[in-house]
C-alpha cells in the first residue's frame, strides 16, 4: 500500500506540475487523498491475491467462502485493468487522429461518436476538439450545450496531456476562445458557472455589443480586464472603466496598468479618453495606444513630441506607416 500511495501521488504531481497556471498548485492539496484511496483499494487487491495464493499452495486446498470473495475481487481487478487499458488507448488514438485532422465534417463525426463514451475520459477528446483550428461552429455549440459539469473544470492528465493547452483551461473555456465561436454558442456559454469561461466569453470579438453589456450589469469589475480587450465593448462602459477602476485586488498597480493599457488600445475608446491616457506616464499604456487603430491623428502627432524618446520614436513610426499608405 505504501508503494502504491507513493507512485500515486508522484504520478500525480507530475500530472499537476504539467499544467502552466497560477492556480495549479492548487491540485497539490488533494493529492495525498486521492492517493490514500487509491493506495486501500490496492491493499484489497493484495490481500485478496495473498490470500488466494496462500490457499493454492497449501498441499491440500480448502475452498472456502474467503477464498471465493478473494477470487471475485481479483477477476473484477483484472477486469477493471483490462477496461481502463483499452478505454486509454481507445481516447490516446482519437485525440491524435483529432490532433492531425483538418476537416471540420471529420471532427464532428468525432464528437458524435464520442457520445458512447464515459464523460471523465469523453472530455479530453473534446479538449482536443476544441483546441482544433478547424472545428466548426456547429460543433463548438454542440459541446457548449452538453450539460457536463467538468467540462467548465480545469483539465489536465498524465495520460492525455496536451501541449496546446499548458495551463489546463476548461473545455468551455477553450470553446469561448475558438475564433469560430459565434455569437449564439457565446450566450450559451455566459451562463457558465466558471467565472474563467465568462472572462474569455467577455473578451471574444464575435460577441455582440448587447452580450457584453449584460456581462458588464452581471459581473461589473470581475471581467473589467477582458472586456476592455473586446473591440465591440460599448463606448461607455470603457468610459466607466478609465474614470472609475475599482478592480480587485485593491491596489494592485499592474493590473491598473493592463486595464488602462487594454483601454487605451481599444477602438471603440472615446477621443477624450485617449488625450486623458495620453498623459500617464507607462510605456505600456502609450505603447497600445499608439497601436490603436483608431487614434486621432493630431494625438498621434503630439506624441512625437513626447520628452520620452522613444514613445516620441515609436509615435513617429506609426505616422509615417499611416503617411505612406495615403
Amino acid at each position: 500500500m505504501l508503494f502504491i500511495f507513493i507512485g500515486y501521488a508522484l504520478l500525480a504531481v507530475l500530472a499537476t506540475s504539467r499544467v502552466d497556471s497560477s492556480t495549479a498548485a492548487i491540485g497539490y492539496i488533494f493529492i495525498p487523498f486521492t492517493a490514500f484511496v487509491i493506495a486501500i483499494k490496492a491493499g484489497f487487491y493484495g490481500l485478496a491475491l495473498s490470500y488466494a495464493f496462500y490457499v493454492v499452495k497449501q498441499k491440500y486446498p480448502k475452498i472456502n467462502f474467503f477464498f471465493i470473495v478473494s477470487f471475485f475481487i481479483l477477476l473484477y481487478g483484472c477486469w477493471w485493468i483490462v477496461v481502463q487499458t483499452i478505454q486509454t488507448i481507445q481516447v490516446k488514438v482519437i485525440i491524435e487522429n483529432v490532433q492531425t485532422t483538418h476537416s471540420a465534417e471529420e471532427l464532428a463525426k468525432i464528437f458524435n461518436d464520442s457520445q458512447k463514451m464515459l464523460d471523465n475520459n469523453r472530455q479530453y477528446i473534446l479538449e482536443a476538439i476544441a483546441l482544433n483550428p478547424a472545428t466548426s461552429t456547429q460543433t463548438l455549440r454542440d459541446i457548449a450545450n452538453l450539460d457536463i459539469a467538468s467540462l467548465h473544470q480545469r483539465t489536465y492528465s498524465l495520460f492525455f496531456y496536451q501541449p496546446d493547452n499548458r495551463k489546463g483551461f476548461a473545455v468551455m473555456r477553450l470553446v469561448a476562445m475558438h475564433p469560430h465561436t459565434d455569437e449564439a454558442t457565446l450566450k450559451i456559454l455566459s451562463g457558465s458557472p466558471s467565472s474563467y469561461v465568462i472572462a474569455e466569453v467577455a473578451q471574444n470579438p464575435n460577441a455582440d455589443p448587447s452580450l457584453l453589456r449584460r456581462l458588464w450589469q452581471q459581473y461589473g469589475n470581475k471581467i473589467a480586464l477582458t472586456i476592455s480587450r473586446n473591440p465591440h465593448t460599448p463606448p461607455d462602459i470603457l468610459v466607466t472603466l478609465a474614470n472609475e477602476p475599482d478592480l480587485e485586488p485593491k491596489g494592485n498597480e499592474l493590473i491598473q496598468e493592463w486595464l488602462k493599457a487594454n483601454i487605451a488600445k481599444n477602438p471603440n475608446t472615446p477621443p477624450e479618453i485617449l488625450e486623458k491616457l495620453s498623459h500617464e506616464q507607462s510605456w505600456l499604456i502609450l505603447q497600445f495606444l499608439i497601436d490603436n487603430e483608431k487614434i486621432p491623428q493630431p494625438l498621434l502627432e503630439a506624441l512625437t513630441h513626447h520628452r520620452n524618446e522613444t514613445v516620441s520614436t515609436y509615435a513617429k513610426d506609426k505616422l509615417r506607416r499611416l503617411q505612406s499608405k495615403n
